[in-house]
């Protein structure tokens, strides 16, 4: 797993033409405002440059150096492909990458290859870049270097983004890249709950892989920086407070993912909260998770929020949290939501003489370890045979189920079986295959 990548910078619109997804892939074409056609730049452009004399394939290559004058310099060169993306493809963007002798990259340079899925505007939805570092490139050779991952719900474009980074300015050496590509691996998969960990990174945005909201300051952030606390998992966590702007109203900020789901499916999301006790949540401010269910056209047909931590929750301890509910009809996806949410203002906190931005409560709260999950479809109450179907035969298995207490037979969901799920039975019954369901 990447535990690093650069800043993508994106555009809206797709490239469309020859030689596969991407036009100019050889990098043999040099543009008119920037280095190379149908390539756009980010970063210190005049490091960015066409060579046509070192390591090649063709007659020319993509060469990338650091700027020398500060730490975490980014630059790079990415292009929207013209491919059709459908959530849950499989997409590959690949490179020739290598550098040579006497100009290999040292110490903590880096370079990288990383695939952008795009939503229908041109927005960053998910991304992975594969590094190349001084331990896995090959001094005067092109190896190809690749990145793949399946494309999340509201993908429809692949972005391949070329990039390299000096971390710390003394670190020299460039890097070559030629021959880019982008290919359709499968389609049809799964699409996976991504980076729960809260271990991938990536400079520019908060979390990578969720969306984030009310992040103004910002006030979301994953804590490559912070070590203390540990994290649950990994290295990494995710910092949370409020946005100190002043709403009469009181703010909410966080982050949220989503999954495709169908209605009578049980769905759980968890997460671990830590309140921070060097900055406790305070007054009536409060961190929440939600499991919320939308319907295709994204409005919320229901969630079941839960109180992750307040003013009353133990500092300087992980505490495991979930949410689990059934999805209701109509349901076409399943969402995870970790909101912080801070009351407004009471007192003049900060003593400038007014009631406003800076006086709301403070605290800050820590995530990780987080989960949204599939669990048993929910079955048909009056299904007591379980073999998918409402007929009179399910009353024997009823009655079998009741006699040995098989929480099957608890038909009216008050987690006893007692002899008034017997009336629920009949109810269920009668209402045939449009009859609650039950779990389990």
């Amino acid at each position: 797993m990447i535990t690093r990548t650069a800043l993508m910078m994106l555009v809206a619109g797709a490239a469309t033409g020859a030689n596969g997804q991407l036009l100019n892939p050889d990098f043999e074409t040099p543009g008119v405002s920037t280095t190379f056609a149908d390539w756009t730049e980010y970063g210190n452009s005049a490091n960015i440059l066409a060579d046509t004399s070192e390591l090649l394939n063709g007659f020319a290559s993509l060469k990338m150096f650091g700027d020398f004058f500060v730490d975490f310099n980014t630059k790079g060169v990415f292009q929207n492909s013209s491919a059709s993306v459908t959530p849950g493809d499989e997409w590959e963007v690949s490179a020739l990458v290598g550098d040579i002798t006497g100009d290999q990259i040292a110490g903590q340079n880096f370079g990288f290859v990383s695939l952008v899925y795009t939503d229908a505007n041109g927005n960053n939805l998910l991304d992975l870049g594969t590094n190349i570092d001084v331990n896995s490139v090959v001094t005067d050779q092109l190896t190809r270097f690749a990145s793949s991952r399946v494309a999340p719900l509201a993908a429809t474009g692949v972005q391949i983004n070329l990039g390299f980074q000096q971390p710390v300015i003394t670190d020299g050496g460039a890097l070559h890249y030629d021959d880019a590509e982008v290919n359709l691996i499968s389609s049809g998969n799964d699409i996976p709950f991504y980076n729960g960990g809260f271990e991938e990174l990536l400079f520019g945005r908060a979390v990578e892989a969720w969306v984030d909201f009310g992040n103004s300051i910002p006030n979301i952030f994953t804590s490559e920086f912070f070590t203390n606390p540990p994290a649950v998992e990994g290295q990494q966590s995710v910092l949370m407070f409020g946005q100190f702007n002043g709403d009469p109203e009181g703010n909410d900020s966080g982050i949220f993912q989503a999954l495709p789901a169908s209605a009578g499916e049980q769905w759980t999301a968890a997460v671990s909260v830590y309140n921070d006790p060097g900055d406790p949540i305070s007054g009536a401010n409060v961190a929440i998770l939600s499991l919320v269910f939308r319907d295709a056209g994204g409005a919320v047909l229901a969630e079941a929020p839960v109180t992750a931590a307040d003013s009353g929750t133990a500092t300087g301890v992980w505490t495991p949290v979930s949410s689990s509910a059934t999805a209701p009809a109509n349901t076409a996806t399943a969402e995870i939501v970790l909101v912080y949410s801070q009351a407004p203002a009471e007192s003049d906190l900060n003593g400038d003489g007014s009631i406003g931005a800076g006086d709301e409560p403070t605290g800050l709260v820590r995530w990780d370890d987080s989960s949204l999950e599939i669990g048993a479809a929910a079955r048909l109450c009056a299904d007591q045979n379980q073999d998918g179907l409402v007929t009179p035969s399910d009353f024997t298995a009823w009655v079998l189920n009741f006699n040995t207490s098989n929480p099957l037979a608890d038909t009216n969901q008050d987690t006893l079986v007692t002899p008034a799920d017997f009336t629920g039975w009949v109810l269920a019954f009668n209402q045939g295959a449009n009859g609650p369901t039950c779990n389990p």
